[in-house]
């Protein structure tokens, strides 16, 4: 597979190179990435992106820009949250654990060993949800003079996933102790045999000795019995029941049936809404008002009895909406545009930007993923989207408490915070009820790889100081799957696709009103079935009252209306423009690499 995919350019200033037999990285690459493809697979291979050599190297900036045959966002894997960065990890260790054959190779291992160093713990990236690494096989010139300083970084940055790896060499002392270890190593493996010759060659060799006393041969049983007895002992000890106990695997087979039951469950949802949707389907196309079968429009037809079909549900730009707040969108689609916005700012640690979703729920405040802004430095958020024009400052005026561990399918605590902002013209969301299984709801937010890849260059120009752009956000449609019983808060799993990027958004139904807070997808390493999660509006309801923070709550019957042909263009959007007077626009975080 070809790196055609660039991943960004780096600077080399300061580092300096791992020596790789005869070769440095860029060589080194050209030279084995083939039998680490073979020896070790397509995927552990992808670990590592190529390193190219400018076409005219500036000798005072030495660069590589790097490739992959990978595709998708890049974002440091120190900047993803918990759960995103789960499964990125699980593969990332998976991986490093499949080099592990050719890392003991006496032809290989002392070659590619050092591809496991890394300049810094950023260099660990994540590429549509693969482990890349970018600036392997260099180090720190101060962390590459001390042996002592080596070992603290590889611990610190690829020892922290492979704990049981051992420390690759860097200068050539230690790659001749390397080889050597994996030479005893090798030579181990036949050692039986030669201790058999050897004790053969004892027994020859001591037929010349001079003969032993019968007493002396005669003792010689005893060592042999006493171990027996031994033996025999403690292996009776070890079979008395209640002696050995083994692992209990009880909760980790519990939270497996429990994903299972979901995902069944879900099925089981997806199936019913097929037959409803083919049952409708057949009685709209087919029978006329008076029940006749004829191919009239589908607005006349209806089922005996029956109020007209809409097998799917209708698009967002011809439900018609009155939310509260200014400018009062008509059409759902213009009330997500103006209400969801794209919440971003430098992240707290290891550099770039943090990044989510959320939502206004009155003129000043917005409701978010609390994991949101707990990665962002607390006086440099900003929210903001295409129908604002510019980005205002947020800060957070209410959180949830911190989730220390966290469950496969589940919640154990709610994940929810609320910013305040400057007053500026938006509309916002009401709350609804809890939503049914099989109910259409549509997940909307700024996934990353929407705003740093299909949107970049908008997100580009807002992260260099053009407060006036924005990236896109996404409208995905899906059912309510399933609605977990027994977790510690209400969760709902659905099918409208999040990815990360969308924590913190809105779950909303026809009405466009906020069913569900959408937090988290699980994904298995190399497994194709995700679950997105979403927070009930049940938990966001008991969130804000106890935190008393006002928010319009409407848990009527829903029922739109539909327009017959879509509005207009809006041509008529929120001008573009500065701030209200006393607001203050954000200087813009540090941009992301770029890919």
């Amino acid at each position: 597979m070809r790196n055609t995919e660039i991943l960004t350019e780096t600077s080399l200033k300061g580092l300096v190179p791992a020596p790789m037999g005869s070769a440095g990285p860029v060589n080194a690459y050209r030279e084995l990435i083939e039998h680490i493809r073979a020896r070790c697979g397509a995927d552990a291979a992808s670990l590592f992106a190529e390193p190219v050599l400018p076409s005219k190297p500036d000798p005072s900036n030495p660069t590589l820009t790097w490739y992959t045959s990978l595709d998708g966002q890049m974002i440091e894997l120190a900047n993803i949250d918990d759960v995103a960065r789960a499964p990125i990890v699980a593969a990332l260790k998976a991986r490093l654990a499949k080099l592990k054959p050719l890392l003991e190779s006496p032809e290989f291992g002392p070659k590619v060993s050092p591809w496991l160093y890394v300049s810094s713990p950023k260099d660990i990236l994540a590429v549509g949800g693969s482990p890349v690494l970018i600036n392997w096989g260099y180090l720190p010139a101060e962390v590459a003079g001390s042996a002592s300083k080596r070992e603290t970084h590889f611990a610190e940055t690829i020892g922290r996933y492979a704990p049981d790896l051992p420390l690759p060499p860097f200068t050539p002392e230690e790659h001749a102790s390397y080889l050597a270890r994996i030479n005893r190593r090798t030579a181990g493996t036949v050692a039986p045999r030669a201790a058999t010759a050897a004790a053969t060659a004892a027994q020859v060799g001591s037929r010349t000795e001079p003969a032993r006393t019968n007493a002396h041969r005669t003792r010689g049983w005893v060592p042999p019995l006493i171990a027996a007895l031994i033996a025999a002992t403690i292996l009776i000890f070890l079979l008395w029941p209640g002696v050995l106990v083994f692992p209990d695997n009880a909760s980790r087979q519990a939270a497996i049936a429990r994903e299972a039951e979901i995902l069944r469950d879900g099925n089981r949802t997806l199936e019913q809404k097929l037959r409803e949707l083919e049952d409708a389907g057949r009685e709209s196309s087919c029978r006329a008002a008076d029940g006749s079968l004829t191919p009239l429009r589908t607005d006349q037809l209806r089922p005996q009895g029956g109020s007209p079909l809409a097998p799917l549900p209708p698009v967002p730009n011809r439900v018609q909406v009155a939310p509260p707040g200014a400018g009062a969108p008509t059409t759902l689609d213009q009330l997500f545009e103006s209400a969801v916005v794209f919440i971003y700012g430098p992240a707290k640690e290891g550099g770039g930007v943090a990044s989510g979703t959320g939502f206004f729920i009155s003129p000043t405040h917005v409701v978010t993923n609390r994991h949101v802004p707990e990665n962002m430095r607390p006086d440099r958020i900003s929210v903001t989207n295409k129908r604002l024009g510019r980005a205002l400052s947020a800060r957070v005026v209410a959180a949830s408490e911190p989730d220390p561990q966290s469950e496969r399918t589940g919640m154990r605590r709610p994940d929810l915070a609320v910013l305040e902002t400057q007053a500026a013209e938006h509309a916002f969301m009401k709350i609804g009820p809890s939503p049914a299984k099989m109910q259409d709801v549509w997940a909307v937010g700024y996934p990353g790889y929407v705003t740093f890849n299909i949107d970049a260059a908008a997100t580009r120009r807002l992260l260099a100081g053009d407060l006036s752009a924005a990236p896109d956000s996404t409208i995905e449609r899906g059912y309510v799957t399933t609605k977990p019983q027994g977790l510690q808060i209400a969760t709902i799993v659905h099918s409208a696709k999040i990815a990360p990027g969308n924590s913190g958004g809105p779950l909303a139904d026809i009405c466009g009103r906020v069913v569900g807070v959408n937090t988290a997808f699980f994904q298995e390493p190399d497994h194709p079935i995700a679950s997105n999660l979403a927070q009930d509006a049940s938990v966001l309801t008991a969130f804000l009252s106890a935190h008393q923070i006002g928010a319009e709550i409407d848990n009527s019957a829903c029922t739109p209306q539909v327009a017959a042909a879509p509005p207009a263009p809006d041509t008529a959007s929120t001008p573009q423009g500065a701030p209200p007077a006393g607001g203050r626009q954000n200087a813009p975080p540090p941009s992301p690499p770029a890919k």
